[in-house]
This record gives structure tokens, sequence and C-alpha cells, in this order.
């Protein structure tokens, strides 16, 4: 009898469970469907450092939010036209699987690519981050449904760092800039151009090789009277004219470290990563931040994103490396504030 009674017990127990367990999906599912969807739809991979802050930003401002999120990596750093086709398709069928609200388009592949397909649909709204060059050639501009931030060399930020370093009495110095032959490198050349330098920095331009080989040439050919050599987008650099092979940015950055005759000054926080012994970038937190708040004002508001202004950042980071700064005579005066900026934000780099 009392065996009989345990196992009507017992049975009652698991169909109660199930019942709760049946009640408790049947809750989730409802909410998650009541829930924005957000589709951040990456350019690159998660291990780009780039990349990697900028998720750090957007996961930040959403993770405590009442939307469902969902990440996307397109991988398209290196890719060539067939593999970024097949990024593209990919990326397609995700939207369609995922249903977003909204796109988090980062850096220009993702808008190149997939965004900018999606302009105009009164479904998705589009928010941008890390373009550094113009949103028309993706139809962005005055488009009803998006909005963003710009990604933009930080001029005034770089103009700080000349003058602390060189400890600007008057006399201005002067600047150029070296890079690949990259769409990247282009877009930051044109802004550069037409940035105001002020008075105590004088830009001399830019110069765009064709390899590595040509890099050097340049750099040994910079004309007298240059005092700093910024550099940034090197990573398309081939070995030679010859040669298919990519260059390692680490043996870039520490060539040209020992080799410039010039003080050389990164313009993305990564650079001082490859072996630049300082550098100053735009913040990738920033970047996420801001499209993430933006998205979330849309969805708030109920308005379209093509109401809310483009922002453009305000934010940059120092970053250093210490061996590449005790390797030369011109480093060894750093101030100590651009070190402990440096090493507060985790962009002091103990190795080449």
């Amino acid at each position: 009898m009392l065996r009989n009674f345990n196992a009507l017990a017992s049975g009652k127990i698991v169909k109660i469970l199930a019942a709760l367990f049946f009640l408790e999906m049947s809750v989730f599912v409802i909410a998650s469907r009541d829930k924005p969807k957000i589709l951040v739809l990456h350019s690159y991979t998660p291990a780009y450092s780039w990349s990697y802050d900028i998720n750090q930003g957007i996961m930040r401002t959403l993770d405590d939010e009442a939307v469902q999120s969902s990440y996307h990596f397109m991988a398209t750093k290196d890719a060539n036209a067939s593999q970024k086709r097949r990024a593209q398709k990919i990326a397609h069928r995700r939207i369609a699987d995922f249903a977003p609200d909204i796109i988090l388009a980062v850096d220009d592949n993702a808008s190149a690519l997939v965004a900018k397909h999606y302009v105009g649909d009164a479904a998705i709204d589009i928010i941008f981050a890390g373009i550094n060059g113009s949103v028309q050639p993706y139809g962005y501009e005055g488009a009803a449904n998006v909005t963003g931030i710009y990604e933009r060399k930080p001029v005034g930020a770089l103009v700080e760092l000349i003058n602390i370093i060189n400890r600007y009495d008057g006399e201005p110095s002067a600047a150029v800039f070296v890079s690949d032959k990259s769409v990247s490198a282009k877009r930051d050349a044109d802004y550069m151009a037409s940035a105001d330098w002020g008075d105590s920095v004088v830009y001399r331009g830019h110069i765009a090789a064709d390899n590595f080989a040509d890099w050097q040439n340049i750099i040994r050919d910079l004309p007298a009277g240059i005092d700093f050599l910024l550099v940034g987008a090197y990573r398309h650099l081939k070995l030679s004219a010859d040669s298919e092979q990519l260059a390692r940015p680490a043996d870039i950055a520490r060539w040209t470290v020992e080799n410039a005759n010039n003080i050389v000054i990164g313009l993305n926080v990564f650079n001082s990563q490859d072996g630049v012994p300082v550098s100053v970038g735009v913040s990738p937190y920033e970047q996420g931040e801001v499209a993430a708040k933006m998205a979330l004002a849309v969805i708030d508001s109920g308005r379209p994103a093509g109401e809310f202004e483009y922002a453009h950042p305000t934010q940059y980071f120092i970053s250093m490396n210490a061996p590449a700064i005790r390797s030369s005579d011109r480093y060894q005066d750093m101030p100590a504030l651009l070190e402990a900026f440096a090493r507060s934000t985790s962009n002091y780099f103990q190795r080449l």
C-alpha cells in the first residue's frame, strides 16, 4: 500500500514539475517575443582588438536592457571577393532568421555588404558605427531609418600629444601621414587633410606606399624638417611588388621605429600593440556605447532612426609600448602623464 502511495505521489510531483517547467518556458518565449531585437553585425572577428573593444561598449550598454540582442561576426578583414560574397549571404540569412528591429552595423564592410540593402525598410532601423569615410556610398544620407556614429581620427588629441612630446614653445612641428593604399587609409587621409591643425602643427599631407619595400624607401627618403611620422594603416602592405604575402604588422612597426629619423606616432590604439612607441586613437568603447544608446533611444521613443542626428567621437585613448620607447633616445622624455593614461586604460604594452 505504502509503495503504491509513494509511486502515485512521485507521479504527481513529476507532472507538477513538468507543468511548471512548461509554464516557465511559455512565459520566457512570450517575453522574448515581445522584446525588441537588435542584431549587432560586425565586419570583422571578436579576436580583432578594435572589434572586441567596440563589442564591450555595446554589451555593457545593452546587457541590462529589455532587449533581445544577438551578435554576428562577418570576418571580412582580409577576405577576398569570394569570401566577402559568402559572408554577405550568411549575414543576410542571419537577418532573415532573427528578424531584427535594429541592425547595429559595425565598421564599413557591415554597411557596404549588408546593412545598405535595408535602407528605406520600414521594419528595420540601421545604426552604424566605425565608419571613417562618407556614408553616401551606402545610401545613408537622408535615409529615414538610419543614424550612427562616425569614426574620425582625433586630430585635436593628436595635436595635443605632439605639443606635449615636443614641448611646444611657439615653433610649429611638421607631421606627415604614411600608410598603405587601402580605402580606409584614403578616407583617413581625406579627413586629416580637411581638419584644423591649429598653429602648432603643420600637416604635410599623406604618402601611400605600394608595399613594405616601398614603405621602407618612403621612410628613408622623407624630406628634412619632418618632426613626426604618423602611421596607422599598414596592415595591407605586401612584402614587395613581387610578393603576395602580407608583411607582419609587428615587423613594419619595428622597422619603422628603428629606421625613421622622426618621432613615430600611431593613429590607432592597437598600433602600440604592434610596436609603435606611442599612439592616440578613437575610443572603441565610445563607438560601441554611443551606437547602442542610439538603438535604445530609437526603441524607447518609437521614432525612426533617421530622426536622430549623426554623432562624432569625443573620446580617445593613449597607448604605449615600453620596449619601443626604450629603443630610442627620442622617446626617453615621454611625460609620466601619458604612461599613467595608457596604464589606466590597459593600453600599456610590455613586449614587442
